[in-house]
Protein backbone atom coordinates (compact mmCIF):
# COMPACT_ATOMS: atom_id res chain seq x y z
CA UNK A 1 0.00 0.00 0.00
CA UNK A 2 1.53 3.11 -0.86
CA UNK A 3 0.79 6.52 0.72
CA UNK A 4 -0.92 9.26 -1.38
CA UNK A 5 2.16 11.51 -0.71
CA UNK A 6 4.41 8.99 -2.54
CA UNK A 7 2.05 8.84 -5.98
CA UNK A 8 3.17 11.32 -8.98
CA UNK A 9 -0.20 12.38 -10.38
CA UNK A 10 -0.24 14.36 -13.42
CA UNK A 11 -1.84 17.17 -11.35
CA UNK A 12 1.32 17.16 -8.54
CA UNK A 13 3.51 17.22 -11.61
CA UNK A 14 1.77 19.97 -13.67
CA UNK A 15 1.61 21.85 -10.18
CA UNK A 16 5.18 22.02 -9.95
CA UNK A 17 5.85 22.52 -13.67
CA UNK A 18 4.24 25.39 -12.82
CA UNK A 19 4.93 26.80 -9.97
CA UNK A 20 8.85 26.09 -11.85
CA UNK A 21 7.75 28.38 -14.53
CA UNK A 22 6.42 30.89 -11.96
CA UNK A 23 9.70 31.24 -10.55
CA UNK A 24 11.64 31.56 -13.70
CA UNK A 25 9.75 33.85 -14.61
CA UNK A 26 10.28 36.01 -11.95
CA UNK A 27 14.25 35.91 -12.69
CA UNK A 28 14.88 32.90 -9.95
CA UNK A 29 16.56 29.76 -10.53
CA UNK A 30 16.55 26.77 -8.38
CA UNK A 31 19.82 26.48 -7.02
CA UNK A 32 20.73 23.15 -4.34
CA UNK A 33 18.82 22.68 -1.36
CA UNK A 34 16.06 23.71 -3.26
CA UNK A 35 16.63 27.81 -3.02
CA UNK A 36 16.15 30.05 -5.36
CA UNK A 37 18.21 33.46 -5.70
CA UNK A 38 18.80 35.75 -8.55
CA UNK A 39 21.39 37.28 -10.12
CA UNK A 40 19.97 40.10 -7.94
CA UNK A 41 20.34 38.51 -4.82
CA UNK A 42 23.75 37.70 -5.77
CA UNK A 43 24.39 41.38 -6.08
CA UNK A 44 23.46 42.24 -2.65
CA UNK A 45 25.39 39.48 -1.09
CA UNK A 46 28.70 40.87 -2.64
CA UNK A 47 27.22 44.06 -1.64
CA UNK A 48 26.52 42.93 2.01
CA UNK A 49 29.89 40.96 2.27
CA UNK A 50 31.96 44.33 0.99
CA UNK A 51 30.36 46.58 3.39
CA UNK A 52 31.86 43.95 6.10
CA UNK A 53 35.23 44.47 5.33
CA UNK A 54 37.27 46.50 7.61
CA UNK A 55 40.20 48.52 5.54
CA UNK A 56 43.08 49.47 7.59
CA UNK A 57 44.13 52.87 8.11
CA UNK A 58 47.34 54.82 7.05
CA UNK A 59 49.35 53.77 10.14
CA UNK A 60 48.06 50.27 9.80
CA UNK A 61 49.13 49.58 6.39
CA UNK A 62 52.41 51.34 6.56
CA UNK A 63 53.22 49.14 9.91
CA UNK A 64 52.35 46.05 8.09
CA UNK A 65 54.18 46.70 4.87
CA UNK A 66 57.18 47.33 7.04
CA UNK A 67 56.93 44.13 8.62
CA UNK A 68 56.18 41.88 5.65
CA UNK A 69 59.43 44.04 3.85
CA UNK A 70 61.95 43.37 6.87
CA UNK A 71 60.63 39.38 7.12
CA UNK A 72 61.01 38.84 3.60
CA UNK A 73 64.92 39.85 4.22
CA UNK A 74 65.67 38.44 7.09
CA UNK A 75 63.99 35.03 4.90
CA UNK A 76 65.99 36.26 1.87
CA UNK A 77 69.71 36.55 4.45
CA UNK A 78 68.57 32.69 5.72
CA UNK A 79 68.20 31.21 2.59
CA UNK A 80 71.47 32.93 0.77
CA UNK A 81 73.67 31.71 4.11
CA UNK A 82 72.06 28.47 4.20
CA UNK A 83 73.05 27.85 0.63
CA UNK A 84 76.64 29.21 1.04
CA UNK A 85 76.94 26.46 3.92
CA UNK A 86 75.30 24.00 2.00
CA UNK A 87 77.51 24.62 -1.31
CA UNK A 88 80.57 24.76 1.13
CA UNK A 89 79.86 21.29 2.55
CA UNK A 90 79.14 19.72 -0.58
CA UNK A 91 82.85 21.03 -2.15
CA UNK A 92 84.46 19.83 1.41
CA UNK A 93 83.02 16.53 0.69
CA UNK A 94 83.96 16.50 -3.09
CA UNK A 95 87.39 17.17 -2.11
CA UNK A 96 87.65 14.50 0.06
CA UNK A 97 86.01 12.01 -1.67
CA UNK A 98 88.50 12.88 -4.57
CA UNK A 99 91.39 11.73 -2.59
CA UNK A 100 90.18 8.06 -2.54
CA UNK A 101 89.28 7.79 -6.05
CA UNK A 102 92.77 8.74 -7.81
Amino acid sequence: MADEKDTLTPEVIESAAETKAEKNAEGKTESIGGESKGIGAWFAGIRSEYRKIIWPNRKELSTNTITVIITSAVIALCVAVMDQVFSLGYHQLLQFASRFVE
